[in-house]
Parts: C-alpha cells; sequence; structure tokens
C-alpha cells in the first residue's frame, strides 16, 4: 500500500461516523477476532487446569431411592473430615442423593465416577442394592475390608449374589445379573437414628455398599462407625 492510499484511508477512517467504524471493523476483523478470543480463552483454561491443585477424594458417598437433608449431609461430612484429619480444602467429603437405578444417567455418572476414584460407598433400598450388587457395581466385604471386617456386627451384614463369572458369562444371551456367588456384599443400616436424621423419606430400611475398586476402607469404616446404631 502506497503512502497515499494510506493516507487516504486515514482521512476516509475520520470522516466515518462511529456507526460506521463499527460496522467495517465487524466486516472486516470479526473472525479474525473471534479466532483470536477462542485461542486466548483455551489457553486460559488449559493453564488453570494445569496449575489448580486437583482435588483429592476421601470419602464418597452416593444414596440411591432417597434424597437425603442438605443440612444434615455439611454437617455429617464436616464431622467426617474432622474424624479423618482433613484441613486441606482440596480433599473432598461429599454425599450426593436422589439417584435411581432405572436412570440411564445416574448410572452412567457412578461408572464415571468408580473409574475415577470417586465414589466409595452406596446406601440404597434393598431392591437396588442387590441389584447393584448383581451387576458388578459393589465389591465384597470381605475382599475390601480383610481381616478389619470383623469391625462391623455380624449380624448387620448382608449378603447377595453377585454377577455370574468365568466362561459361563461369556454367552452374550446368558443372564448373569445376580447369578453368581452370594458373598456379603452390604451393611444393614437399620434403625440408625443419624441415617434417619439424614434421610428425607424417615425410612432406616437401606443397605450400605462398597462401590467396586474403592481403596478408602478406613475411611469408609469410620462413616460406618458413626452411621451405624450402638450394639
Amino acid at each position: 500500500m502506497t503512502d497515499e492510499e494510506k493516507k487516504y484511508e486515514k482521512q476516509q477512517w475520520r470522516s466515518m461516523t462511529l456507526k460506521q467504524k463499527l460496522r467495517q471493523f465487524f466486516d472486516y476483523y470479526m473472525i479474525q477476532t473471534l479466532v483470536a478470543l477462542f485461542v486466548i480463552i483455551f489457553a486460559v483454561i488449559t493453564l488453570k487446569s494445569m496449575l489448580s491443585p486437583r482435588e483429592v477424594n476421601a470419602l464418597a458417598i452416593s444414596v440411591f431411592d432417597d434424597v437425603t437433608d442438605q443440612d444434615a449431609s455439611d454437617e455429617l461430612c464436616a464431622e467426617l473430615r474432622e474424624k479423618l484429619g482433613i484441613d486441606d480444602k482440596y480433599t473432598t467429603v461429599s454425599i450426593t442423593s436422589g439417584h435411581d437405578v432405572n436412570v440411564l444417567q445416574d448410572i452412567m455418572v457412578l461408572q464415571v465416577h468408580a473409574a475415577n476414584n470417586e465414589a466409595d460407598i452406596i446406601i440404597a433400598g434393598e431392591e437396588s442394592f442387590r441389584w447393584l450388587a448383581g451387576t458388578g457395581y459393589l465389591q465384597d466385604l470381605d475382599s475390601v475390608f480383610g481381616d478389619r471386617i470383623s469391625e462391623i456386627p455380624k449380624e448387620r451384614i448382608v449378603a447377595a449374589n453377585g454377577p455370574l463369572e468365568g466362561s459361563a458369562a461369556e454367552n452374550p444371551e446368558t443372564e448373569i445379573t445376580g447369578k453368581g456367588k452370594e458373598k456379603n456384599y452390604g451393611i444393614s443400616i437399620s434403625g440408625s437414628s443419624r441415617w434417619e436424621a439424614l434421610s428425607l423419606s424417615k425410612s432406616s430400611d437401606f443397605i450400605a455398599g462398597c462401590v467396586a475398586g474403592t481403596d478408602n476402607s478406613d475411611h469408609i469404616l469410620t462413616f460406618l462407625e458413626m452411621i451405624l446404631p450402638e450394639s
């Protein structure tokens, strides 16, 4: 562009109204501006995720078939943090509720959380509990706690059938849900005043189970100690 052309453009720019200037800017620079803005936003989000400390799950409790009182849930989580000696804001103790085994989205969320070690305990009604055990979402108590299973009152332990395993399960036409060996998958929390304070339904006929793959067995035992009625 020659000096005369540049001079002419400057004069033309000065003679434009604000509306005309904005129109010309959008006509000529909109795409470039949007691309640049997208690149900047993407870079900021990426940098923030890289530099921000990642949250660590200390204990995650998922409640099916019921909704918990928010204040009571927050109080229990705070008490659990104190008992577990957690004062780091990036280490989490959480209770989520209102889940349903008949809602695909809830089951998909459970799968993702379990795969990322962000799910430890499921509390559910008996029918849902047996379905969760029968489909492999729960882990048997003996393999979770080992010798420490003796810390759970025997009368509280609930057996259920897990999924069918082995060569028989390889046939796609074979029903595997609940067709496996009977193992100790749950702990009855019936009669727990602490649970009834949490539950909006005020029903105590619920069973707690350990999510398959959990590595927070010590924290689970602390939770059970708090929620189970004294023998």
